[in-house]
């Protein structure tokens, strides 16, 4: 009878790995953002994106260099740039409510900032997962017609280090503005 509950003990430290994974597991966006956002904070000074007039400063978005050339692969290009921008109009606006929301929220002081906080890092995460896959299909999009007409496929790589770009300058001006509020 000893002999059977020292063996069930055994099972209890797997048992809790177990446990400890599923819940990393089934949280990892949240994870995920959760340590970018922080590694955003950390960063805040080290990177500057904001230019001396207060505005974002990524490089130029590479499909307007292709739209002034002109010609059919232009035609493609202004199609797709347009669909880009009411993109990021879009997000930015669905991000500067959840911003107001969660600031409202946090004046109110009727949610404690740790429940405020963890419900912004889901919606932020969830927001930006979203934001990532329309982006992503209109890439795919994209690099199927230029593939279509014969262009250069090039412009690609050089949207997503762009968006990609734009992305890390918007977290760390967002974390910028929060750092200014906690000081």
């Amino acid at each position: 009878m000893y002999g059977k509950r020292r063996n069930r003990g055994r099972y209890i430290p797997l048992f809790i790995l177990v446990i400890l994974a599923l819940v990393v597991a089934l949280n990892f966006g949240k994870i995920k953002f959760m340590f970018n956002m922080i590694k955003s904070y950390m960063n805040i000074g080290q990177e500057d994106f904001i230019d001396e007039n207060g505005s974002l400063k990524v490089g130029e978005n590479p499909l307007l260099s292709i739209i002034e050339k002109g010609g059919e692969e232009a035609k493609i290009a202004a199609k797709f740039n347009d669909n880009f921008e009411l993109m990021k109009s879009d997000y930015e606006a669905k991000l500067d409510s959840l911003i107001r929301v969660g600031y409202e929220e946090y004046k109110s002081g009727e949610v404690s900032t740790p429940k405020l906080a963890n419900k912004l890092l889901k919606e932020g995460s969830r927001l930006e997962k979203e934001c990532d896959n329309d982006f992503n299909a209109m890439i795919k999009e994209m690099e199927k017609e230029l593939k279509a007409n014969n262009h250069d496929t090039e412009v690609i790589k050089d949207l997503n280090e762009y968006y990609d770009s734009y992305k890390k300058a918007e977290k760390n001006q967002l974390m910028r503005k929060a750092k200014e509020h906690m000081d």
